[in-house]
């Protein structure tokens, strides 16, 4: 019965870090993501058109899933990485977003 109740406890505890874990791996995959962004766009003078919007249109579908898994996760009272992603982020369009824009793909 001690057992059950310490793993219970342990567990409400563990509920909070998990939540800012969440955060915070987003966040951190969001600056190597957008440091990915800035290199490929950085070089897309150099690269053939087809094979620039191809690697675009591919990196736009993952930040498109990253930014599902942002909406999927739990900020808790984490306000700062809760701003970043809400007005910040989601609010508006990426550099990779207006790229695409500019190349008329979008």
């Amino acid at each position: 019965m001690l057992r059950v109740a310490l793993l219970y406890i342990s567990l409400l505890l563990a509920a909070p870090c998990t939540r800012h874990t969440c955060a915070q791996q987003l966040h951190e995959k969001d600056q190597a993501f957008l440091a990915k962004t800035d290199a490929l766009i950085a070089q897309g003078i150099q690269l053939d058109t087809l094979d620039y919007l191809t690697q675009l249109k591919a990196m736009r579908q993952q930040e498109e899933q990253l930014f599902q898994k942002v909406r999927a996760c739990n900020f808790g009272e984490d306000l700062t990485n809760y701003n970043y992603w809400y007005r910040a982020r989601l609010k508006f369009p990426s550099r990779l977003e207006q790229e695409l824009r500019r190349l008329g793909a979008l």
